[in-house]
């Protein structure tokens, strides 16, 4: 059980469910973790929430199923925390509003126990630690491997808003990225996943020393 809930005057709490990724999910989480902690209640996740988080992480809140809140039994936060946040009346059990919290002023003050509850599950561990070393016998032993993330396809219509009015990151930026760790290491190899192969393939061919995450165990790589 969370660690509030030896404070708690016996006030539950808990939020609202998103379609979010993994990313979206993890930020709900904490944000509930964080607000129950600020006011001294027990945090319970939705299932919505906790099947999307006990995949890969040794979470501790307890789950339940579904809820049924009347209004006047929830609360609206915004996307970042505000100083009534820290004092949210006991009959407020839901947390609303705000659909995507992800700002780390609502968890900031327990940052050690977000990233225990976020502490990746063995058999995950396992499998990276086995692929690491696969790699290694392909690349060498004294090879640094780093990995690089490119999110595309849902990402470029949202940046394109008229309110968010960004753009994604081009091969510039990657090439800088890369260039920082081959300025540092002598032998660097970066391991490339994305939801959108198509582009990297074009991007990255011509990075001998980049592979895409499936084909990495390759010899020599391949980006076909």
């Amino acid at each position: 059980m969370f660690e509030a809930s030896l404070s708690c005057k016996g006030a539950a709490l808990t939020i609202h469910c998103n379609n979010g990724r993994l990313g979206n999910q993890m930020g709900t989480y904490a944000t509930l973790l964080g607000l129950a902690h600020f006011n001294h209640c027990t945090p319970y996740v939705l299932r919505c929430n906790y099947e999307k988080l006990e995949s890969y992480f040794k979470i501790t809140a307890v789950d339940i199923i579904s809820i049924n809140v009347p209004e006047e039994h929830s609360y609206h936060i915004s996307s970042f925390l505000r100083k009534e946040d820290k004092f949210i009346s006991q009959n407020r059990i839901l947390l609303k509003g705000y659909f995507y919290p992800l700002s780390f002023t609502f968890f900031h003050h327990i940052r050690d126990k977000i990233r225990s509850e976020f502490s990746s599950k063995d058999e995950i561990i396992n499998r990276v630690e086995n692929y690491l070393v696969e790699l290694s016998l392909v690349h060498g032993q004294s090879t640094t491997f780093v990995s690089i993330h490119v999110r595309r396809t849902d990402y470029k219509g949202w940046l394109n808003t008229s309110t968010r009015k960004g753009r994604q990151v081009d091969m510039e930026y990657f090439n800088l990225a890369m260039k920082y760790f081959e300025d540092r290491y002598e032998k660097v190899v970066f391991v490339v996943m994305s939801d959108d192969r198509k582009w990297c393939k074009k991007n990255f061919a011509n990075k001998s020393n980049a592979c895409l995450l499936h084909r990495c165990l390759n010899q020599p790589s391949t980006w076909r």
